[in-house]
């Protein structure tokens, strides 16, 4: 839906990107890139109909009154268009899911929009509100205009881009800021940052340190806010942008990256993971729904299997098995759409498995957030030969862990007491790790879904059962065997 600040009077005028398309209804063109794309009258109005709406259900009754107003059709020709429409848009080149079927209610148009006003500036288009987020929209829609510079900082799957979004609406509804968003993971190789965003407000293609003068010379009678999505993808780059744009008056700055950029004038917020209820017997269903995480679950699996029903019987089930998600959203909402395949009750008896943590069929996503097993696995591979080697030998704990823990754990005699504290602040940058501050002293945790997924490579690598390994000539490791015990640990040492 179109947030306060962007909601027109009459959609006339305003054009529509989401994916590589840009609609345009006034002209009567969708273009696929610099291609225009043939729709028929009945398939354009209603692509128009569904993205000036998106995020909502729109029933099949009011497309065919408005599409085909003065004729009679059956409700096989509103499935025949939107099929036709659903083959065009695959036809974009991205594993984007567009149009979805509500059973029993309708059709939504379920793709992130950008809407452009008369200047050519980007206003999100929000498709569902956020559950839970509330006080950290709140609190960033404060501090943004005050600090200028935040980023959203936090594992994959957590909201970073769905925090970042509304936060720009809410700004957008309070503060008039104009809004400008650039998604650096999905910049083509060879567009630099400056220069995609000297596309979306509409700058000519100049010297770099032109288009910073030509934003100065726009800023005279509205903020603007600028949203770098997925720094970590060209995290040197995305750094030297933010102290360039920081030049420029009435600008302010919101970037979303898994570690911080370390620019100049940088305030780092770490969203939390969503509320969880405390498990406890006998819990019913309202009391469960209560937490933020459950209530996006039910609101995931009813988007994909209108049956779904929580009851009393499958609560504590239910808050079990987000609780092994980590309350992360994007873990939550890929295990309900395997509602539809599975029903709740063998969904739920698999909530302790790897399939439920990490792995969910998401082929129409993009392909980094299709699961987080392969959100995970971008890190990884990015990683020194030495902080894979921590991380690994780290999943060994259930729970929370000290420093001390960890070196006991490591065991690598070519790995210094220093360097292992490095790597472990490193893993913490990274949002791998999570710090957990206590009375006792600071201790570490890696999330279920992180851990599983480090298990999986430590018996990959041999590190698991008492086997030695050689990771190359400056790294031999020691032996990790099932005999090691660490005094108040549970340890992972099975498969």
């Amino acid at each position: 839906m179109l947030s306060a600040a962007t909601k027109p009077s009459s959609a006339a005028g305003r054009d529509y990107r989401f994916g590589p398309f840009l609609l345009m209804p006034a002209q009567r063109c969708l273009l696929n890139g610099v291609d225009e794309v043939r729709l028929n009258k009945r398939a354009f109005d209603l692509l128009v109909m569904l993205v000036q709406r998106a995020g909502s259900v729109i029933s099949h009754d009011e497309l065919i009154a408005q599409v085909w107003s003065s004729t009679v059709v059956e409700e096989v020709n509103l499935r025949v268009h939107i099929s036709s429409l659903r083959s065009v848009l695959r036809e974009g080149g991205e594993q984007q899911r567009y149009i979805d079927n509500i059973p029993g209610q309708g059709y939504c148009f379920v793709a992130p929009v950008v809407v452009y006003d008369e200047q050519a500036l980007e206003l999100e288009l929000s498709p569902a509100p956020l559950l839970g987020r509330d006080a950290d929209i709140a609190r960033l829609a404060t501090d943004v205009p005050q600090r200028r510079f935040i980023s959203i900082v936090g594992t994959g799957g957590i909201g970073k881009t769905a925090l970042a979004r509304a936060v720009g609406a809410q700004l957008a509804a309070q503060a008039s800021y104009r809004l400008c968003r650039i998604d650096l993971g999905a910049l083509a190789d060879g567009t630099t940052a400056l220069g995609a965003l000297a596309r979306s407000v509409g700058v000519p293609q100049i010297a770099d340190a032109d288009v910073v003068s030509a934003l100065a010379r726009g800023q005279a009678n509205r903020p603007l806010l600028v949203v770098l999505d997925s720094c970590e993808y060209r995290l040197q780059e995305a750094a030297a942008l933010a102290d360039a744009l920081l030049e420029v008056p009435r600008l302010s700055l919101l970037t979303t990256s898994r570690e911080p950029l370390l620019a100049h004038g940088e305030t780092i917020f770490r969203p939390a993971p969503l509320a969880l209820p405390a498990i406890r017997p006998g819990m019913g269903a309202a009391e469960v729904l209560a937490a933020p995480a459950v209530a996006l679950f039910v609101q995931s699996a009813l988007a994909h299997d209108r049956r779904f029903v929580l009851r009393d019987e499958n609560a504590a089930a239910l808050a079990s098995l987000c609780q092994q998600l980590d309350g992360l959203p994007l873990a939550i909402a890929l295990s309900a759409e395997l509602i539809a395949s599975f029903g709740v009750d063998e969904l739920l008896a698999k909530r302790h498995d790897r399939f439920c943590t990490l792995v969910a069929d998401a082929a129409l996503r993009p392909p980094r957030h299709r699961t987080l097993w392969a959100s995970l696995e971008w890190s990884y591979q990015r990683m020194s030969l030495q902080e894979q080697i921590v991380l690994r030998r780290l999943s060994v704990f259930r729970r929370n862990f000290s420093f001390a823990d960890a070196m006991l754990a490591i065991r690598c005699a070519r790995l210094s007491t220093a360097a292992i504290l490095d790597i472990l602040m490193a893993l913490v940058a990274k949002s791998l790790i999570s710090v957990v501050p206590g009375l006792q002293g600071t201790q570490y945790r890696l999330l279920n879904t992180t851990r599983t997924y480090a298990f999986e490579k430590l018996c990959a690598a041999g590190e698991q059962g008492g086997r030695a390994v050689d990771d190359g000539p400056s790294s031999r490791i020691g032996l990790l065997t099932s005999d090691m015990r660490i005094a108040g640990h549970e340890l992972v040492f099975a498969p």
